[in-house]
Formats: structure tokens, sequence, C-alpha cells
């Protein structure tokens, strides 16, 4: 007879990248969100297909999770749609229709949102396919929860306590950022943690361009360059090949996501919107 041991390791692990098929999100009532945002907290990366959303959409969407995240133009790819601000348009094509050419922004790991100071942090990310490249222009997504379970006790051991120390003006797609802007303060998030809201341990690394407090940066690189070795492989990442009308939803405090260019010159263009989804943040605006 089977023990419930065993069938706790009979089960497969966990897999970021779930697919919810048959919701409409240009119809979602706030009843219909809460279960794709619980579907969020499990799985972290969530795939609605055959969406047909505007603009207006993913303002709303958005502000069925959380509190609506405002940036400023310089923190938006200087592209934020018209008629809704709040929407920053990630794409190859300038606001003329031009093409930026061998654009390659965000094309290394990362979680949106590390610059903020907790709880702000908590960001829940929105990314709506609008225009798929003939090739490449997939994301990938590394599950920081199993990363951490799966790690090796000698580097968790290391990273224990630590913490990171993001300052928004030196990360490397927001560089337009004057040095004496005082709206992002330095941030501090411990790189092992547990989720406030769904109580499950992760990662919170940032990325190779923050700092670790306490350490120098090249000891900093060095740490952080460890964690995302272990983190770039099977079968912790998931590669997201778009389909136009594909929504993606993630929470960027368990996965870090990336750009895997490869589009070269092929227009690409998506809608992001982002929600401030902390259990004490979700009734501001």
């Amino acid at each position: 007879m089977s023990t419930t041991a065993d069938a706790k390791q009979q089960q497969p692990p966990r897999r970021i990248g779930h697919v919810l098929e048959g919701i409409d999100m240009k119809t979602l009532t706030p009843e219909g969100a809460e279960k794709v945002r619980e579907a969020v907290l499990k799985y972290s990366v969530v795939v609605l297909p055959k969406q047909d959303l505007e603009e207006e959409d993913m303002a709303r969407i958005a502000e069925l999770f959380g509190a609506p995240v405002d940036l400023p133009s310089e923190m938006a790819f200087g592209h934020q749609a018209k008629s809704q601000p709040r929407v920053t348009v990630v794409s190859n094509m300038r606001p003329d229709g031009t093409i930026i050419p061998n654009n390659k922004a965000a094309e290394y790991w990362h979680q949106d949102g590390n610059f903020w100071v907790a709880p702000r942090e908590y960001v829940m990310n929105f990314l709506y396919s609008v225009i798929v490249p003939e090739e490449g222009g997939d994301t990938g997504f590394a599950d920081t929860v199993l990363a951490l379970q799966q790690m090796d006790p000698e580097l968790r051991k290391e990273l224990e306590g630590l913490q990171i120390e993001v300052d928004a003006r030196k990360i490397p797609d927001f560089s337009s950022l004057k040095e004496d802007d005082e709206r992002f303060p330095v941030a501090l998030h411990s790189i092992i943690f547990n989720h406030d809201e769904s109580g499950i341990e992760s990662l919170y690394p940032g990325n190779g361009n923050v700092t670790i407090k306490g350490k120098t940066k090249e000891e900093s690189r060095d740490i952080i360059g460890r964690v995302l070795a272990h983190l770039d492989r099977e079968p912790y990442v998931y590669y997201h090949k778009w389909t136009k009308g594909d929504l993606v939803l993630w929470d960027n405090k368990t996965c870090m996501h990336r750009s895997m260019g490869g589009y070269g010159n092929h227009p690409r263009k998506l809608f992001r919107t982002q929600c401030f989804h902390h259990p004490n943040l979700r009734t501001q605006s």
C-alpha cells in the first residue's frame, strides 16, 4: 500500500508556464480574476491564449489584480500607449513605426520591480502579444522556487541572510534616469525569502548589475553569477514561443524572465501592464 509520503515523492516537480484555456480576459470579472490570481501564485507563470485585447483592456485587467503601477517614460522604454500611459509598448518599433535596428532590450535575466522599496517589489506582469516576429522573440522564464529547492546546500548556506541592493539608475534599460532622481531610493531585498501571501520560499537575486549589501561589486557579481548559472538550465527554465493573442501573467517574486532575442529587425510588439499585488497594496491606486 502506498503512503502519503510515497505519493508526494511521485508527484512531478513544479512547472511554470501553466496554460489556462477558455478564459476571456476582456470580460473578466473580479471573481474570475481571483481564480487566475490563484493560478499565478501556484505556477508563477500563467499563459492565457487566444485573447483579443486593446490597450484599454490591458489597463483594466491590471486593476483587477492589484494597484496599477505608474512608471515614468524613462522606465517604460520611452514608449507608452497614448490612450493609456500605464500600458508600456514593448517593441523594436518606434512610435512612428520605424524599426530600431538590432534591438537587444531586456536580454538578461531579471525580475521587474526590484527597484521598488518593500513591499512594492511584489509586482505582477501582464504581457500581451500584438505582433509576433517571423523568427525569434521568445521570452524565457526561470523558476526561482524550484531552483531554490534543488540548490546545492553550500550555495544556499552562502546566500542565507544576504540582501541585494537595487539602484534603479544602474539598471541597463533605465540608463536615461538622472543620477539625482530621488523618486527611487536604493531598495534592499533578501535573496532567500518567504512569499508574503503564499508562504512559499523562493530566490530573489535581482540581476548581474545589482550589489549585495556588505559585499564588493566583484564579490556580488561572483555570487549572483553562480545563482544565475544554477537557474539557467533544465528543469527550471520555460521558453514561451509567442502566438498572436497570447497573454502571459507572472509573479516577479517567484520567477525571473528575459527576452531571448533572435528576432533581428523583424517587427515585434507587445503590450505590458503591471500591478502591485502584495495583499497590503491591492486596494491602493
